[in-house]
């Protein structure tokens, strides 16, 4: 088990494990924004920590528990997209971007994006493609629109999006 504040990596930084440690202690104590701090550390191994998706997770869900929309957001696209199929869950990941898409009345690209992936993920490739198409008509940037299009491709061929992990 990976525990905050061990030295991961020879280059972890005595700062950074005191900031883990900060961090978690804050996280710990039920902090929304700390516990999507620390999901968003072991996503994406800041801090000097290898990347975790399973603690990420964890971190994530009590934080969206809470209403937290960007750790919603950021857990449905874990829970939808991850390589690993221990960590893919489909239901959970259309629950968690369903209510982030509502809190903002389907305004936020990325939102949608996170929203069609779960979709995807939970075989629902119809409302997948729709809502892919309604997260592009959002989006300003021809560079965004194509990593949009990418996924709707996929979605149209009835296959799910996934990270590399």
């Amino acid at each position: 088990m990976l525990l905050i504040g061990q030295p991961l990596h020879a280059q972890q930084s005595e700062t950074d494990r005191q900031a883990l440690a900060q961090l978690r202690a804050k996280a710990e104590a039920g902090d929304a924004q700390s516990q999507f701090e620390l999901g968003a550390a072991f996503s994406l191994g800041k801090f000097g920590v290898a990347t975790n998706y399973a603690e990420s997770v964890k971190w994530y869900r009590q934080a969206a528990e809470q209403n937290d929309a960007k750790s919603q957001n950021a857990l449905a696209w874990i829970l939808a997209t991850s390589a690993n199929p221990a960590i893919r869950d489909g239901a959970n990941a259309v629950l968690f971007a369903e209510k982030v898409g509502a809190a903002t009345d389907r305004k936020a690209p990325s939102n949608l994006d996170t929203l069609a992936a779960a979709y995807a993920e939970a075989g629902q490739f119809e409302k997948a493609v729709s809502t892919q198409h309604e997260a592009i008509a959002l989006l300003q940037s021809d560079e965004e629109k194509n990593d949009y299009r990418s996924r709707l491709k996929l979605y149209e061929a009835k296959t799910p999006y996934r990270e590399k992990d």
